[in-house]
């Protein structure tokens, strides 16, 4: 029981759902400096983000099974490598999408609007036939692009109704894009561990 959950925790990549949330909180921050320490309901946004990206990484996953048991690096990940079952997959899943709406619901159900646009977005880029993953510069626009553009959008709606400014939009899909790049395109363990290097590092600067 114990190793199977360690499995599942593995498999929602934690390091990335802190990603997530930080995305998410300097958006808020941007938005308006004083509101998460005016309103501690504005850390639910967070909170949200981060139930999301673990649906999203755990619905990636379902989908590319087939695949990922054939990667060399992806084949180690707790469900295409056998710790985690089909059923526990789906229920983690599940159970993450419920929470995000529920999260969401209690700032504002109009910000379910952007939640299901991030799940939509990664049906498009898994899901056979269109499956942007597959399809070049479309993979990056959906993965960094779009997917950066909607995390913002979340933490800037849920605090002043309206859309963040495209200077905070690009640095951060430029920022998103790198990493990207790195990752999809060197699929590998010593790609994996440069990306993850990468990734600390420009999480770092995003918090500086």
């Amino acid at each position: 029981m114990a190793n199977s959950a360690l499995s599942l925790a593995v498999q929602l990549r934690p390091f990335q759902l802190l990603k997530t949330g930080l995305v998410i909180a300097v958006a808020e921050y941007l938005a308006d400096t004083r509101s998460i320490r005016d309103d501690p309901k504005y850390i639910l946004p967070i909170l949200a983000g981060m139930a999301l990206s673990a649906y999203i990484y755990l619905q990636n996953d379902l989908l590319d099974y087939a695949e990922d048991v054939q990667s060399p690096f992806r084949s180690s990940r707790s469900y295409a490598s056998g710790a985690i079952d089909k059923k526990t997959a789906i229920s983690a899943a599940c159970i993450s999408l419920s929470t995000a709406a529920f999260l969401l619901i209690l700032v504002d159900a109009r910000l379910l609007y952007i939640g299901a646009a991030m799940v939509a977005n990664q049906l498009l880029y898994s899901l056979h036939p269109i499956r942007l993953k597959d399809r070049r510069l479309l993979d990056m626009v959906s993965a960094a692009g779009l997917s950066q553009f909607l995390k913002v959008y979340l933490g800037y709606y849920a605090i002043v109704r309206n859309t963040p400014p495209w200077s905070l939009v690009l640095s951060l899909i430029l920022w998103k894009s790198a990493t990207y790049l790195t990752y999809r395109y060197n699929d590998g363990a010593e790609s994996q561990s440069a990306y993850s290097s990468l990734s600390r590092v420009q999480a770092a600067v995003c918090v500086l």
